[in-house]
């Protein structure tokens, strides 16, 4: 007999494959590395202007995230609220990735622009929007309670660091061995390889995951069509709005993500060390993860979460010393990736906290809008950093034909790839310094069991 206790806890089956869903991402990964290189040094777009369509893209993506969270809000299926959407959007994502990385190389300049701005706006507002939100709020419609999630999330994360690793030593190759960073036969390969593995991992995680929550549970504001009734409930949270900034100020960087091959180019001097640079900004946290979860326990998310962001703002400054010495920037790295560890791994769980705050809270259990709201400032703060990336490429004089870079343009990269992430870190540690949701989940998982187990008894 299934006990409530049962019911509250997702599969090791089905955590693994939630965790395989997250490489479908690849593609987005592929978007957020390499399309701001790939503009500049293939297709030879201004820098300028890549930024501000990225930005300008990525305010549009606020208003579809909300749309996109009502929606799954709204669905009804046999396969649940969230998880058909999986199924529904994983060939239109990739197929747009996909022509997104094949700009054709005869039309003008104008022509260009306008083929970049539909594809990247059909991306990003539309299909990763749609994608995206449901894979988020799956989480905690079949990973019930707080401490499983951790978990979950951790699995998850584990998973796509290893995955960002392999990804980032594959993709150079690719590259190189096709005609190099200016050649479009290489970004095309690559393309089609990663859409092709996105396609079949969104696919496995929709067939091992099944939502616990029935469609018509917790959210009656949107049921009843009061959609502004449900956003009062998000508006009047202070969690949400911490979880909301500390995922737009984290995006921020993720957003300049594409620094790091002008980093290795033009400030270490040499292309290689990419990968290297990948392997010590993410392998870190590996050696981290396996003790989140007890930590998370013993001293609560937001302890954890504080001490190791302070830990690494304080190890990413010392990169400040050389930015040109290689050593000084990975043993930087190695800290400072050591110990935001437990923000990485909790930021997809933040939402899910804040959904069932509110449901024990206020009776409202809004997966979607939750997520979506949440979401914007994933999307503003990843615009805004490939907008820094690319203007301040623009206006310090960085010059795509050059092998040495004026230092006007190395100061902008050095910036970006060292300045932004100490700045976020710190930004990050004073907004998680008010989250003291841990008071409250005894009360929260004991309402969670109870809920559940009236669903199982069902």
């Amino acid at each position: 007999m299934r006990t409530s206790t049962d019911v509250l806890k997702s599969t090791k089956r089905e955590k693994l494959f939630y965790a395989i869903g997250n490489i479908g991402n690849c593609s987005w990964l592929l978007t957020s590395s390499f399309l701001s290189m790939y503009y500049t040094d293939s297709v030879y777009l201004s820098a300028a202007f890549m930024g501000t369509m990225m930005l300008v893209c990525r305010i549009f993506d606020g208003v579809s995230d909300l749309i996109m969270g009502t929606i799954v809000d709204k669905t009804r299926t046999r396969f649940g609220k969230a998880r058909p959407w999986l199924l529904f959007l994983m060939l239109p994502l990739n197929i747009c990735v996909f022509l997104m990385f094949r700009v054709p190389a005869g039309f003008s300049e104008s022509g260009k622009n306008i083929y970049a701005l539909i594809t990247y706006f059909l991306v990003t507002v539309v299909l990763y929007t749609g994608i995206n939100i449901a894979y988020q709020s799956l989480l905690p419609r079949f990973s019930l309670s707080v401490q499983d999630r951790n978990v979950t999330n951790v699995i998850r994360t584990a998973v796509d660091i290893i995955f960002t690793i392999i990804f980032s030593m594959v993709v150079p190759i690719i590259i190189e061995q096709n005609g190099g960073y200016s050649s479009q036969v290489g970004w095309s390969k690559v393309a089609l390889i990663f859409c092709a593995v996105s396609v079949i991992s969104y696919l496995i995680c929709f067939l091992g995951i099944k939502e616990k929550i029935p469609v018509d549970e917790g959210p009656k504001a949107v049921e009843n069509g009061k959609i502004r009734e449900g956003l009062k409930v998000l508006l009047t949270s202070r969690y949400f709005y911490i979880s909301a900034f500390t995922a737009t100020t984290f995006a921020v960087v993720g957003g300049a993500t594409g620094v790091n091959i002008y980093f290795a180019r033009y400030i270490l001097g040499n292309d290689a060390l990419y990968s290297l640079m990948s392997v010590i900004s993410f392998g870190p946290m590996m050696l981290a993860l396996p003790f989140i979860p007890a930590l998370f326990k013993k001293f609560g998310k937001r302890k954890t979460m504080a001490v190791g962001l302070l830990i690494a703002v304080i190890g990413g400054s010392l990169n400040f010393i050389n930015p040109y010495s290689a050593p000084l920037y990975f043993a930087t790295a190695f800290v400072r990736s050591f110990a935001a560890a437990p923000l990485t791994a909790s930021l997809l769980t933040l939402p899910g906290d804040v959904v069932d705050y509110n449901h024990w809270k206020h009776g409202v259990r809004l997966e979607g809008l939750t997520t979506s709201a949440n979401s914007i400032g994933t999307k503003i703060g990843t615009g805004l950093g490939s907008a820094i990336l690319g203007w301040l490429l623009a206006y310090s004089g960085y010059n795509a034909t050059l092998a040495a870079q004026p230092q006007g343009a190395q100061n902008a990269i050095i910036f970006c790839a060292v300045g932004l992430p100490v700045i976020v870190m710190a930004v990050a540690f004073v907004l998680i310094l008010f989250w003291n949701m841990d008071d409250y989940q005894e009360q929260i998982t004991a309402f969670m069991t109870e809920q559940q187990s009236k669903n199982a008894e069902e």
